[in-house]
C-alpha cells in the first residue's frame, strides 16, 4: 500500500461518516473501493478500539451479503462473454481474510460460504487455466505494450495464487481438506517481487530482462509434482524463489490431511509397512522442498546476487545503501518459509485437529467413551517415534521465531497467519508430549539426558532418540514451559492437573 494509507484514527472517522451519511445501497455500490480502504489498514483491527471494530464488522457484514448476491451473477453462463469481475473477486477474497482475522464465529461461518462460492466461480470461469486467462486478456484488454500485457496477465495469476494460499490456510485452521485441487492450477509461476514492484517505465525493462529464464517453462502444478515425478525437476537453483517454496509446501497440505484421516482409521493398528509406505510420498515432497529452502538460505556469490535482484522493491539493487533493506526482506521471506516448512512437517506426523479437540474438550465431554478414546490415542501417539518427530519440528518452530523475533516484528510477521498457526500447532504438540510423559516439574539442567537444541536435526543422537525415546530437553529454546504444560487451565490427558514445566519423555 502507498504511504498515504489512512491511519486507524482516520479510518475510524471515515467509517463513522460512511455509516451515518450513506444508505446501505450507496455503500454497497462501491463495495470494492470501501473494501480496499477498510483493509488497506487491516492492522487497525489490532488497535483494541471496540468502536472501530464494531464499525468494521458492520461494514464487513453488509459487504459479504452484497458479494454473495454479486457472485451469484458471476458464473460463466451469467457473464456470457463479459469481462470477469476482478474487483468483485478481489473484494470477496479480502473479506474472507478479514473474517478469519477477527476470529468471530458469526463472521467466519459466512466467510466459509463465500470462500466455497469463490473457488467454484474461479473453476467455472477458467481462472485456473493460463489459456483462459490469455483469452480473457486478448478479448477484453488487448494490447502489445509489454508492461500492459505482463501486469494484465499477472494480476489474474496472483489473485488465483492468493486464493490458493487462503484455501490452504483455512484447511490448516479447520482440519478440512483444501477445496482447490493442486493439479488443476495450470498457471505460470508468479513473477519476482522485483518485477511486480517495478514502478516506472524506466525501471520495468531492466527488471524484465533479469527475470530468471528457467522459471518461464514451469506452471504451478509443476511445483506440486516436484519430488514425485523424476521427469519434472528444476534445472537450476535460480528457479526456486521463496514464493515457489511456499506454493510447493502448501501443496503438500492435502497429503497431510489424507494421512491424518488414514491414521484415525487405523488408530488401533500398530505401525506397519503399509503406514510407512503411506507416508513415503509425503516426506519425499517435504524433503524436496526442504532442500530447495536450504539452497536459498545458503545462497552466496552469484546466486545471492540473483536473489537480491529478485527481491528488490522500491530500492535499487545496485546501491550499497539499499542492499540492507533488500536482504532484510529476503530474510523475512526465508523466516516465513522456514515456519511453513516445520508447520507442514508437524502436520505430517501429528493429527493437529485431534490434539486441538483434546485440549478444548471440557471435563463432561471427556467422560464419554469417544473423548476417552481420543485422549488415549493422543497419549499413545505422543510416546511414539512420530510423536517425537513432531515435537522436534514444534521446537524448531519456536526456535526459528525466537531467533528472528526482531525481524518478525519489523516485517509484520506477528500478524502473519502462518506464524500464528505454526506457533499454535507447536504449542499443542509440545503440550501433549509433556502431558503424556507424566513427569514432575523440574529444571532441565538437573536432568541427565539429551539436549535437543545442541544437535542438528539429522544427527545420529537425534535419530537414536526418535527411535528409542529417553529423557530429553531443549535448553537453547527459551519458552514458558509451565504455560505450555497447562494452557487455558485445561486438564491433562490423564484427567489430572499437571505441574510439569520440562519435556522429559
Amino acid at each position: 500500500m502507498c504511504a498515504s494509507d489512512p491511519s486507524p484514527a482516520t479510518m475510524s472517522s471515515a467509517g463513522m461518516w460512511v455509516s451515518t451519511s450513506l444508505q446501505p445501497s450507496q455503500i454497497l455500490a462501491g463495495a470494492a473501493l470501501v473494501t480496499h480502504v477498510m483493509l488497506g489498514r487491516l492492522s487497525a483491527w489490532y488497535e483494541n478500539d471496540e468502536e472501530l471494530r464494531n464499525l468494521v464488522t458492520e461494514l464487513h457484514l453488509m459487504l459479504v451479503d452484497h458479494l454473495l448476491r454479486e457472485l451469484a451473477t458471476s458464473t460463466s453462463v451469467a457473464l456470457n462473454g463479459q469481462p470477469w469481475p476482478l474487483e468483485t473477486f478481489r473484494s470477496a477474497l479480502l473479506n474472507i481474510v478479514l473474517a478469519f482475522e477477527t476470529g468471530r464465529l458469526e463472521l467466519i461461518s459466512k466467510a466459509r460460504l463465500l470462500h466455497g462460492i469463490l473457488v467454484t466461480l474461479f473453476r467455472d470461469n477458467g481462472l485456473f487455466s493460463a489459456e483462459a486467462i490469455e483469452c480473457q486478456q486478448d478479448t477484453h484488454y488487448p494490447g502489445t505494450f509489454t508492461p500492459w500485457v505482463h501486469f494484465g496477465f499477472q494480476r489474474w495469476v496472483r489473485i488465483v495464487t492468493a486464493a490458493f494460499k487462503v484455501d490452504v490456510h483455512l484447511a490448516l485452521l479447520t482440519g478440512h481438506p483444501p477445496l482447490i485441487q493442486r493439479e488443476e492450477l495450470d498457471l505460470p509461476l508468479v513473477s519476482t517481487y522485483a518485477l511486480w514492484n517495478a514502478y516506472g517505465l524506466d525501471l520495468f525493462p531492466t527488471r524484465f530482462r533479469t527475470q530468471p529464464d528457467e522459471r518461464a517453462g514451469y506452471h504451478m502444478c509443476d511445483l506440486l509434482t516436484f519430488g514425485r515425478n523424476s521427469q519434472v525437476q528444476p534445472r537450476g537453483d535460480s528457479i526456486v524463489l521463496l514464493k515457489d517454496v511456499e506454493v510447493g509446501l502448501l501443496g503438500v497440505v492435502h497429503n497431510t490431511w489424507q494421512h491424518a484421516r488414514w491414521s484415525r482409521k487405523w488408530v488401533d493398528a500398530s505401525a506397519s509397512a503399509c503406514d510407512a509406505e503411506h507416508q513415503k510420498p509425503l516426506h519425499q515432497l517435504l524433503g524436496f522442498w526442504k532442500e530447495r529452502l536450504n539452497n536459498v538460505r545458503g545462497a552466496e556469490g552469484a546466486l545471492l546476487e540473483e536473489y537480491v535482484r529478485a527481491y528488490a522493491g522500491e530500492e535499487e539493487e545496485d546501491k550499497a545503501e539499499d542492499r540492507h533493506a533488500i536482504l532484510d526482506r529476503l530474510r523475512a521471506y526465508v523466516l516465513h518459509a522456514v515456519l511453513l516448512y516445520h508447520f507442514v512437517t508437524v502436520h505430517s506426523y501429528a493429527d493437529v485437529e485431534t490434539l486441538r479437540q483434546v485440549l478444548m474438550a471440557d471435563a463432561a465431554a471427556e467422560e464419554c467413551p469417544r473423548g476417552r478414546d481420543r485422549e488415549a490415542q493422543m497419549r499413545q501417539w505422543a510416546n511414539s517415534p512420530d510423536g517425537r518427530r513432531a515435537v522436534l519440528h514444534a521446537l524448531y518452530i519456536l526456535k526459528a521465531y525466537r531467533d528472528d523475533a526482531q525481524l518478525a516484528a519489523l516485517r509484520n510477521l506477528e500478524v502473519d497467519p502462518i506464524a500464528h498457526l505454526a506457533l499454535t500447532a507447536a504449542a499443542l504438540v509440545t503440550w501433549m508430549w509433556m502431558m503424556a510423559g507424566a513427569q514432575a516439574c523440574t529444571y532441565a539442567q538437573n536432568i541427565a539426558g539429551l539436549d535437543l537444541g545442541q544437535y542438528a536435526p539429522e544427527s545420529p543422537q537425534i535419530a537414536d532418540w526418535v527411535q528409542s525415546s529417553g529423557v530429553a530437553w531443549a535448553t537453547t529454546i527459551k519458552t514458558d514451559w509451565c504455560g505450555l504444560a497447562e494452557p487455558s487451565n485445561k486438564r491433562s490427558v490423564n484427567g489430572q492437573k499437571s505441574n510439569q514445566s520440562r519435556t522429559t519423555t
